[in-house]
């Protein structure tokens, strides 16, 4: 169904946020980056959408590409809730995800 919209919609940065965001939680991270960076390039304001942005990032052992999304996602004024979990990724890392030695 998120394929179908964004074929009907292909300007809507939100429905390829959630597009990128199923294929970031199926493990697909290259299909995952691409949406999410189409994402971001048509939501740039979004912060929810730059803090997925950075987790695909980081999953796909990018990290310092991981790290500029989050700070970002912080200076566009993220929900109060999201904060306190964008900053434990830029000081830990994504959970889960190894640090890559050759980004840091």
């Amino acid at each position: 169904m998120l394929l179908r919209a964004t074929e009907l919609r292909p300007q809507d940065g939100n429905i390829a946020d959630s597009l990128g965001w199923v294929m970031f939680r199926l493990g697909n991270l290259p299909e995952a980056i691409t949406w999410l960076e189409k994402a971001a390039e048509l939501e740039s304001r979004s912060s929810v959408i730059n803090d997925h942005l950075g987790d695909a990032y980081w999953a796909a052992g990018r990290q310092r590409e991981a790290q500029f999304q989050w700070r970002r996602a912080l200076a566009l004024d993220p929900e109060p809730v999201e904060i306190a979990k964008i900053e434990t990724k830029l000081r830990d890392g994504l959970p889960g995800y190894p640090a890559s030695t050759a980004q840091r």
